[in-house]
């Protein structure tokens, strides 16, 4: 089997610095990072989030992210993501599909309906219905711009 190696894409993290940016002074600031996840519909306490930053705040300690900060913390936890995402997806498919993941489940013997195992699909992929396909890693860091 082929093995899969995270690639990070440092253009969409670019951009997505750039988005956080309001400022567009270099830095991502408590409020930047509040505002940008409150509209995004991600509900993060203030601890939450001054807990965030200080996890990538680790070059200055100054209590916001630069540039390289920001890369550094997302690609660390896009690599964390790909790791989880890669052991879900035991054929190797690219998707984690329904089944992947109803087995997922069982094994850590987590009682989970079939409809609610398709509605979180629907939810992580961010589509209204369940896709027989299954969820992407693109699919799940692109609805990430979570960054719990």
């Amino acid at each position: 089997m082929e093995q899969r190696i995270y690639k990070p894409d440092k253009e969409r993290l670019s951009k997505l610095f750039k988005t956080l940016d309001t400022h567009n002074d270099g830095y991502i600031t408590f409020e930047e990072l509040k505002t940008y996840l409150s509209r995004s519909g991600q509900h993060f306490t203030k601890d939450e989030i001054k807990n965030l930053i200080k996890r990538g705040d680790v070059r200055s300690n100054d209590g916001v992210l630069d540039y390289k900060e920001f890369m550094d913390l997302m690609e660390s936890h896009e690599k964390e993501m790909w790791d989880h995402f890669v052991k879900l997806d035991k054929d190797g498919s690219g998707q984690i599909s329904h089944s992947e993941l109803s087995l997922y489940f069982k094994k850590e013997h987590v009682d989970i309906p079939d409809n609610k195992i398709k509605e979180l699909i629907a939810v992580l992929t961010r589509t209204k219905t369940f896709s027989s396909a299954g969820m992407s890693f693109e699919n799940s860091i692109s609805s990430e711009e979570n960054l719990r």
